[in-house]
């Protein structure tokens, strides 16, 4: 293949830009979205037009303007030698967004007509993998009509794993995700703990982006270790009376959420991005769960522990969940919300710090009290274990 490479759009490239839109709407007249990727192209007059678009679509405030809340960037797949665009690619920042989340994913694209069947579109999609990682994007959502083998050729070659087929409108929509290889720039990682203060960040966190891959765990606010079997049926059944739809149950884990919050009961720390928190993790005085991974506290085994120092407090700190945004799992972010957590029960006094992984975990969906990896990483060793669930303790003293 001939040397292309991906370029924001210019002035230097208003000529081809002209050309491109004229040829796709000679050849793609009965296509309903032949622009895809191509923000306004079709309704832009002039090219110098579209590339003020497209400048302020990067903008989180100007891209408002144009009813778009998720910041995006557009690319031109450009021929090197004679200029000619052969495609153009659409990279948004993130797909915290319900039809994104769905099924508009994080990248949108076209190639020319006439340089279609050329190779050109798995290249166009590596190369924006390349721009994604730069923008600290982990994984992709990549979607295509189920019936649009050519689409997703280019997906399955740049290692797309299929997720799952869904209706849109009645028409089958096959999802896929692409791992992006690359380290994460820790420096920008920035931990803190939950209190009032970052209570909104949490709740923005579990609304938008903990479960933004379909998740199973969803609808949930990590609440659920703290209350009894009782508890929990009272609370469902309280649900089960409000007269607010389908969203009864959430709404009413929310409530309770934030009221644990308020009496210091739910307590744990954040993994912010910038402004914006990336992970979570659940840690607290053992005394304060009445259940720890699938033990409850009250007939949690010990073996060189003695129970009544076990539900002692001030004695264990226990770390029970952990939920990262998919964007950024496989990136170090459970690692370093771990080492605060044993860092700070360090400073206030704990003996040991104590986790709970599933030994017979298949999936990330499963592996929300952590992987073992991580613990034994960590320094943990086993203490003990039920069925498949695993007692790891690390001494602090």
């Amino acid at each position: 293949m001939e040397e292309v490479f991906l370029a924001a759009p210019s002035m230097e490239y208003a000529d081809e830009i002209r050309a491109f839109r004229e040829e796709i709407l000679m050849y793609d007249n009965d296509i309903s979205d032949r622009f895809a990727g191509c923000f306004h192209m079709e309704k832009c007059s002039s090219p110098e037009k579209w590339i003020e678009i497209c400048d302020k679509l990067r903008d989180p405030a100007k891209c408002r303007e144009f009813g778009v809340i998720v910041p995006s960037h557009e690319y031109l797949l450009v021929h090197d030698a004679d200029r000619r665009i052969l495609g153009v690619i659409d990279i948004r920042e993130h797909i915290d967004h319900p039809i994104l989340r769905e099924y508009g994913g994080h990248m949108g694209y076209t190639i020319r007509p006439t340089e279609r069947g050329k190779g050109y579109g798995k290249e166009m999609l590596r190369l924006a993998l390349e721009k994604a990682r730069d923008m600290n994007i982990r994984r992709v959502l990549v979607t295509c009509d189920a019936d649009n083998h050519s689409s997703e050729a280019v997906i399955l070659a740049n290692g797309g794993l299929l997720h799952d087929q869904i209706d849109v409108d009645g028409t089958p929509v096959k999802r896929y995700w692409i791992d992006i290889k690359g380290k994460m720039n820790y420096k920008t990682i920035i931990i803190r703990r939950l209190d009032l203060s970052t209570a909104p960040d949490f709740f923005d966190f579990f609304d938008n982006r903990a479960f933004s891959d379909g998740s199973p765990n969803a609808p949930c606010y990590c609440n659920l270790w703290h209350m009894s079997s009782d508890e929990i049926t009272e609370l469902r059944r309280k649900a089960a009376t409000a007269d607010k739809g389908d969203d009864n149950w959430k709404e009413t884990l929310r409530a309770s959420a934030m009221d644990m919050i308020e009496k210091g009961i739910l307590k744990g720390y954040l993994a912010y991005e910038g402004d914006t928190a990336i992970g979570w993790c659940n840690a607290n005085d053992r005394i304060s769960y009445n259940r720890v991974g699938e033990f409850y506290i009250s007939e949690t085994p010990s073996e060189d522990l003695p129970a009544e120092e076990g539900l002692r407090k001030g004695i264990i700190k226990s770390v029970v969940c952990f939920e990262v945004s998919p964007d950024f799992r496989g990136r170090g972010i459970a690692s370093m919300l771990l080492e605060r957590v044993i860092e700070d029960a360090m400073a206030e006094g704990y003996q040991y710090i104590e986790a709970y992984p599933n030994a017979a975990v298949q999936d990330a969906f499963s592996a929300f009290t952590g992987p073992r990896r991580l613990y034994d990483k960590a320094g943990f060793t086993e203490t003990l274990r039920k069925d498949h669930m695993v007692i790891m303790r690390k001494s602090l003293f």
